[in-house]
């Protein structure tokens, strides 16, 4: 849980929509901290309670969704973790790449969020190790390079080495829906599953 200045909590609850859909994270600042804030933008539906000093920020689903999530800085793995859990998804989240491909063995998670930079083996070893797996031991799952380094050489190696999306840090507002769109990517027009 983050605060603002004293005690203030900014992730305060979550709840599941009534449809099953999307989960509802509400950050509370008081009035006086928000002030001065720029409003949420993008594909995020807002609503602001202006006698509660809050936003209401739906985001996608993760129910039933498995997560491998491998960090080594314990702050961000258990930040980025919380917001995947709260999103419904299952998490095991582990600080080294061995842990990471040693979790592998048990079977395939549905997506891996790897952050690129880790001591010893890093990122790169983990999704080249990935990549060489059968198909049907998550050669091809989704995988997700999150990094400290916001640049486009590092995005572009990320994804020839094998990665699916890259995210840089910090990551927080965007995780949840990036994973979500690399998990339930969206219909096009006229396209049918079966």
């Amino acid at each position: 849980m983050y605060t603002l200045g004293g005690d203030t909590p900014i992730l305060e609850t979550a709840a599941s929509h009534p449809r099953g859909r999307q989960s509802v994270l509400r950050w509370t600042c008081p009035v006086s901290h928000t002030s001065g804030w720029p409003r949420p933008r993008g594909r995020w539906r807002t609503r602001r309670r202006a006698q509660q000093g809050s936003y209401v920020v739906r985001k996608p689903s993760l129910t039933g969704v498995t997560v491998l999530l491998v960090d080594d800085d314990p702050d961000e793995l258990a930040l980025v973790g919380t917001l995947l859990r709260t999103a419904g998804a299952d998490v095991t989240a582990v600080a080294k790449v061995e842990d990471a491909l040693r979790t592998l063995q048990n079977g395939p998670p549905r997506v891996v969020v790897s952050d690129l930079m880790i001591p010893g083996h890093d990122g790169f070893t983990l999704i080249r190790r990935i990549r060489r797996m059968a198909e049907d031991g998550g050669g091809h799952m989704p995988a997700l390079a999150i990094s400290g380094f916001d640049n486009a050489d590092q995005r572009r190696y990320a994804l020839e080495e094998g990665f699916d999306e890259y995210l840089p840090k910090p990551v927080h507002e965007h995780i949840v829906t990036t994973v979500a769109r690399m998990v339930f990517p969206r219909r096009r027009k006229g396209e049918i599953h079966g």
